[in-house]
């Protein structure tokens, strides 16, 4: 195989890109393959592919390659854009029959490859249903901070696109958010959390290809197939870019179960006023990051945080607004303050809203910038 490179800043863009998913601890993996990324040339199109076998980078590097012979080649990720970072101009890239990749014309290093037929493949798609998303990168974002990484059920390691209503939902069994999503279809896919990470850092809309099985109903008279998924393709800019990640197999908890369906008592403050007061206290959290909200006779905000090893903090603050039960927020609730903070890190200012059923049901926050549905569970005091 021979290309020349026409354009290496190009270039060090798609190994920086496809080098989300390569794994770098070498040592540590079964498959050293999976540092590599793997190079497809073909007269008419040339292909960088990597992957960690949960999620995959595909990546068409046509426009900036000239292609001299076709071929295939595994290429260390990290020693390759080690050696091209910073680079401008051109370059060439030959191979061998033993796989070393000579670059530079006249060569100035040569690296051992690896035999690319030992590499992961792409995942035959066969059955697909197709649909658009907008925004995606920033509807993730939105929820992922509720992700589990340390609960056993690793359907919380995941975020769940609930193609059927159109929505986006993270949970840790905590903690739970909901986003709206603009793309319906009869599915509902688990992403892992790894995948997400990759799909936030991706700009602009994207065409979401659904890879499924098909189950055959028992009673095909009276029951419809069931269509399993088993990939999902994200495409940017044409098709140039493809993230393809596996689908986690597995029920996602019903999360509008969470939901509470009335409200009792509600509470509005200044969400920057709040974060500021909760800071001044957190010196004082126990390991559970415990801080106590409840309201006073002068309808001011109080914000408690105990350790029996250190002490008490307390602050007050005004409130904008209470409406229905005060008795239940006379009483108060406590919650991880790090949750509160997650949920609320993108709003530079408004209010902040905590409606609640009783004192001890799960805290639905709401804010003045999105429609968003963000349940935290109560701390047990």
């Amino acid at each position: 195989m021979k290309i020349t490179i026409t354009d290496i800043k190009q270039l060090e863009k798609v190994i920086k890109e496809i080098s989300r998913v390569t794994d770098k601890k070498k040592k540590y993996m079964p498959m050293p393959i999976l540092t590599h990324f793997f190079l497809d040339v073909k007269k008419e199109k040339t292909i960088f592919f990597a992957t960690d076998l949960e999620t995959g980078i595909k990546i068409d590097g046509t426009a900036f390659t000239k292609v001299h012979k076709t071929g295939s080649i595994c290429i260390p990720a990290v020693l390759f854009y080690q050696y091209i970072k910073g680079k401008k101009g051109e370059l060439v890239l030959e191979t061998d029959e033993n796989n070393y990749i000579m670059l530079g014309s006249p060569v100035t290093l040569k690296i051992a490859g690896l035999n690319p037929s030992d590499f992961p493949a792409y995942p035959k798609i066969e059955k697909t249903e197709t649909i658009v998303i907008s925004a995606l990168a920033e509807r993730l974002k939105r929820v992922s901070y509720a992700v589990g990484d340390e609960d056993t059920r690793y359907t919380l390691h995941s975020v769940c696109l609930d193609l059927e209503k159109s929505k986006i939902i993270a949970t840790d069994g905590h903690r739970l958010t909901v986003t709206d999503l603009d793309g319906k279809a009869d599915f509902k896919l688990l992403i892992p959390i790894k995948t997400i990470k990759t799909l936030e850092a991706l700009k602009g809309d994207v065409e979401l290809t659904i890879a499924y099985d098909v189950k055959k109903a028992k009673d095909p008279k009276n029951e419809p197939d069931i269509k399993i998924p088993k990939h999902a393709i994200f495409s940017y800019s044409g098709g140039l870019i493809q993230v393809v990640s596996r689908c986690i197999e597995g029920s996602y908890p019903d999360y509008e179960q969470v939901i509470p369906k009335e409200i009792a008592s509600v509470i509005t403050v200044d969400v920057i006023l709040l974060r500021n007061k909760i800071k001044a206290v957190s010196n004082m959290v126990s390991d559970n990051n415990a801080v106590s909200l409840s309201i006073n006779k002068a309808n001011e905000l109080v914000i408690t945080a105990y350790n029996p090893a250190l002490g008490e903090g307390r602050e007050t603050m005004t409130v904008s607004s209470v409406a229905g039960d005060k008795k239940i927020l006379q009483t108060g609730f406590t919650i991880n303050y790090k949750y509160l903070f997650d949920c609320s890190d993108n709003i530079e200012e408004g209010n902040i809203s905590f409606k609640l059923i009783r004192a001890d049901s799960p805290i639905c926050v709401e804010t003045d910038i999105d429609h968003d549905i963000r349940i935290i569970s109560p701390l047990r005091q």
